[in-house]
């Protein structure tokens, strides 16, 4: 059985992550290197999982267990309040379709430009405004 499927397995995949990403923003701090964490989109619970599931036995578990996990991530990394977080979980349409290549969260081309985009887009606003000329 999948860890993550359990509310205990859950919390315990959540918390180990934060962590991780806690470590990484302190090694990068000590090195004064900025971070951006990046959350992507992911398939599981929209119609584009239904169209990338050939075999639902092969991944049902799976799909299943990461629906809620990724929730409780997305949960527990909003209540951290760890800087520099672009959570872009929610940035393609809510059907997802065309945007992934596989049932695990890969991106199509189509999803990897909308992506970048939108990444682009959201540490463009994070800039500090350039000076301007005399």
């Amino acid at each position: 059985q999948d860890p993550c499927a359990t509310a205990d397995g859950r919390e315990t995949a959540a918390t180990r992550v934060l962590e991780d990403l806690r470590g990484l923003l302190h090694y990068a701090q000590r090195r004064n290197v900025r971070v951006t964490f990046v959350l992507p989109p992911a398939p599981f619970g929209t119609p584009a999982e239904a169209d990338l599931v050939r075999d639902p036995a092969a991944v049902g578990a799976y799909a299943t267990a990461l629906g809620p996990a990724l929730t409780a991530f997305r949960q527990k990394l909003a209540a951290a309040g760890l800087p520099d977080v672009l959570d872009l979980s929610e940035a393609f349409p809510s059907d997802g379709r065309g945007l992934f290549s596989d049932v695990y969260g890969h991106l199509s081309d189509a999803g990897n430009q909308l992506l970048a985009r939108r990444m682009a887009e959201d540490l463009d606003r994070q800039l500090p405004p350039a000076p301007r000329p005399d």
